[in-house]
Order: structure tokens, then C-alpha cells, then sequence
């Protein structure tokens, strides 16, 4: 379609240079077709930006899957307080609405392999390099 509109834009301006249209005529319809161009351009870059986002919400998906793989049972070979300090690394907020009497938690996940039983510093400082930047919630 773009490749048309540039065709008739080409086409009007050699028949102004034939002197078959006025300079008037010539610049309203290039400006129709320019118009037409930029609608194109627009609707491309939001078909881009669907797609980016249908890429990294299923992106999202796959750690999540990975994540929950992996913490699974090595989960089960934690004790009581490691599984406490986990959870805090890993939820930023959890909130409580009473008027819904639903919870919001709001966390991380990271996305690479983090070995659970490592000091409280060093999970720190891989967790704040390894975590996407896409929090998640839980539905209310």
C-alpha cells in the first residue's frame, strides 16, 4: 500500500511537471497521499508495539513457568525461615482490599537460576541485577 502511495505521489508530480495539474491541485493531493502515508506508519507502529508486547508478555510466561520449575522442590528442602527469607525476596507488597476482600501481591521474579540457600547479601545483589522489570500481580 505504501508502495502505491509513493506510485501516485511520483505520478502526480510528473504530471505537474508536464504542466497537466496546477501547483495547487498537486499540493493538495500529495498532502492526501502523505496523510495516507502517515496512517499507514501509525497503524504499523502500533501493530509493532502489540507484537512487542504479545512477545514479552509471553516471555513473562516462560520464566514464570521456569521460575516455578525450578523453586519447586528445592523449595521442599528448605526450612521454615529460609522459606520466609525467599518470600521476602521475592514479593515487594502484598495489599488487602476489605471492600473486595481481595489480596494484590506484588512481586519479582527472576530470571535466571538464583540458589536459595546463598547469604541474605548475596541474594541481594543478585536480585537486584537478575529480576525482570515487569512486576506481577495476583488477580484480586
Amino acid at each position: 500500500k505504501k508502495e502505491q502511495i509513493k506510485q501516485k505521489k511520483d505520478k502526480l508530480f510528473e504530471l505537474y511537471e508536464m504542466e497537466n495539474i496546477e501547483k495547487e491541485e498537486l499540493s493538495q493531493r500529495i498532502g492526501e497521499h502523505s496523510q495516507a502515508e502517515k496512517e499507514i506508519d501509525n497503524n504499523l507502529k502500533e501493530i509493532e508495539v502489540r507484537l512487542n508486547q504479545a512477545n514479552n508478555k509471553q516471555i513473562v510466561i516462560e520464566k514464570l513457568k521456569e521460575f516455578s520449575r525450578l523453586t519447586g522442590d528445592q523449595l521442599d528442602n528448605l526450612n521454615q525461615e529460609q522459606k520466609k527469607g525467599f518470600l521476602k525476596m521475592i514479593i515487594k507488597e502484598i495489599t488487602y482490599n476489605p471492600d473486595t476482600r481481595g489480596v494484590n501481591i506484588v512481586g519479582y521474579i527472576p530470571i535466571l537460576k538464583v540458589p536459595l540457600q546463598i547469604s541474605q547479601r548475596e541474594r541481594r545483589e543478585l536480585m537486584e541485577t537478575l529480576y525482570l522489570s515487569n512486576t506481577f500481580k495476583s488477580p484480586a
